[in-house]
């Protein structure tokens, strides 16, 4: 549990490393066009963010009721989220895990579901 904590606390300085290393190398014309660009689009980054983590909770919540008990990667709310930020990056399972043991509407279901993710 410690070493948790330690690896945690080291993610984050090394964060804040970067984000310092970035604001020192604002003076330089061509480097400094970085943090230029990153401070002008705070602002819409920081809504992208919001309006992402809104979309993803929804569906992980949605993911979780509808399938938590049929399919093991939406089992907990925890792995539920999880596999929808796998999707979100990419990350697909094997067909096979959601297609076993299902009856014809909820695999329907996990279609409309997965393809309504997808897409938004």
């Amino acid at each position: 549990l410690k070493w948790d904590y330690y690896m945690f606390f080291n993610a984050v300085n090394l964060v804040l490393m970067m984000i310092r290393v970035l604001k020192i190398m604002d003076f330089h014309p061509d480097i400094g066009m970085i943090t230029r660009t990153l401070r002008k689009a705070a602002h819409d980054l920081a809504n992208y963010c919001v309006v992402t983590s809104v979309i993803v909770t929804v569906y992980a919540f949605m993911g979780h009721i509808f399938f938590g008990d049929k399919i093991f990667a939406m089992s907990t709310m925890e792995k539920a989220y999880s596999t929808c930020l796998y999707f979100m990056i990419g990350e697909f399972l094997d067909s096979s895990t959601w297609t076993t043991n299902m009856n014809m509407f909820t695999s329907i279901t996990v279609r409309i579901w997965f393809w309504s993710y997808v897409t938004v």
